[in-house]
């Protein structure tokens, strides 16, 4: 299926009517081949004189990089849109994919048979060689409170974290992972120990299709 921008501009039309009562503005759309995301609603953002943060000029960008289905399509399209609709009329939001996000996601979900997700990603095929796509190493930490934090290491600074990691953080267990999933790429890649708080939920999904990986001396592969 050929992306343009023509057919994006249709979906978000009729997505619009039918799921937001016609209130969204049309907004310039561009295609992307970035590797790190599906979809990404871009803004610009600057500081009220109340020191609120005010935003504008929105851009809905979707990537052409990847072989997806009409269906899925629609649905990176309607995840942007819902980021849009709490953006634009300025809906207080617990985080980025909170509360109110995942209450419209759900009712859009229920009401007219989506498969929305927080991650906005699956395990997905490329426009070309697979191999060429980058493959993140990650450290999945469980801290003393309960919740699970990550570090997504740059590749030659893997075994100084994994040595390094307990001078830092007091954490109950830790497993690194491989993975191509863009979820991951939204975090830096780190060259010293960093754990980063997330989501459970959406970190639950994105794991759904990494690799375990164990520490075998100086080798990193595949747990057996």
């Amino acid at each position: 299926m050929q992306v343009t921008t023509e057919l994006i501009k249709k979906k978000f039309i009729k997505f619009n009517n039918l799921m937001f009562q016609g209130k969204l503005p049309l907004l310039p759309i561009q295609l992307t081949t970035s590797r790190s995301y599906l979809g990404r609603l871009r803004m610009k953002k600057q500081r009220t004189l109340i020191g609120r943060s005010a935003c504008y000029e929105y851009v809905l960008q979707i990537n052409t990089k990847f072989e997806l289905s009409d269906k899925k399509l629609e649905d990176v399209i309607i995840h942007e849109m819902i980021h849009y609709c709490i953006h634009y009329f300025k809906i207080r939001d617990t985080s980025a994919h909170g509360k109110v996000f995942k209450h419209i996601m759900n009712e859009i979900n229920t009401h007219f048979g989506r498969h929305i997700t927080v991650s906005n990603s699956e395990k997905l095929e490329l426009n070309e060689d697979r191999s060429h796509f980058a493959v993140n190493y990650v450290l999945v930490a469980t801290l003393p409170s309960g919740e699970r934090a990550i570090c997504v290491s740059a590749h030659t600074r893997i075994f100084f974290i994994d040595d390094n990691i307990d001078k830092f953080y007091k954490t109950t267990s830790r497993t690194w992972y491989g993975s191509i999933e863009p979820y991951f790429t939204r975090f830096p890649r780190s060259r010293t120990p960093r754990l980063y708080k997330v989501d459970e939920e959406e970190l639950s999904k994105a794991l759904e299709t990494a690799t375990e990986l164990e520490r075998k001396g100086d080798w990193i592969r595949p747990k057996k």
